[in-house]
């Protein structure tokens, strides 16, 4: 079991659709979300930003996504130095709806959890009033 004393805290966890860096290290985040809507199954791309307080020196990111048919689907690992933040771009073949969940790991241990609801758009959308 790692050292706690020292360990950095998760400060933030969110899905957005990007992050943008500016020169000074400020953090703007495009689109949060809490749920995915497409349009059927098939490819999508987003990111996956975590801030981290406390601890110092560098750490291991690891990220894994479960499918609600409990597939494993592991996205690689990130270096992030504490404190300090790293965004993670997601690009995913999503083959079905349902609640995913998503679990990050700090130096080979698990941290945190999170669902994400994965919705998809109706195969007919229904017609506009006065349309058919």
């Amino acid at each position: 079991m790692p050292d706690t004393s020292s360990a950095p805290t998760l400060e933030a966890f969110l899905f957005c659709d990007t992050v943008l860096r500016d020169q000074h290290g400020l953090d703007t985040l495009i689109r949060v979300f809490t749920d995915l809507h497409l349009p059927g199954p098939g490819e999508t791309d987003f990111s996956v930003y975590l801030r981290f307080a406390g601890g110092s020196g560098p750490h291991q990111i690891w990220l894994e996504f479960e499918s609600p048919s409990y597939e494993h689907l592991a996205l690689g690992e990130e270096l992030v130095t504490v404190p300090g933040a790293v965004a993670t771009p997601v690009h995913m073949v999503i083959r079905e709806p349902g609640r995913y969940t998503v679990q990050v790991y700090l130096d080979g241990y698990p941290l945190a959890e999170k669902a994400l609801q994965v919705t998809f758009a109706s195969a007919r959308s229904p017609a506009a009033p006065g349309q058919s």
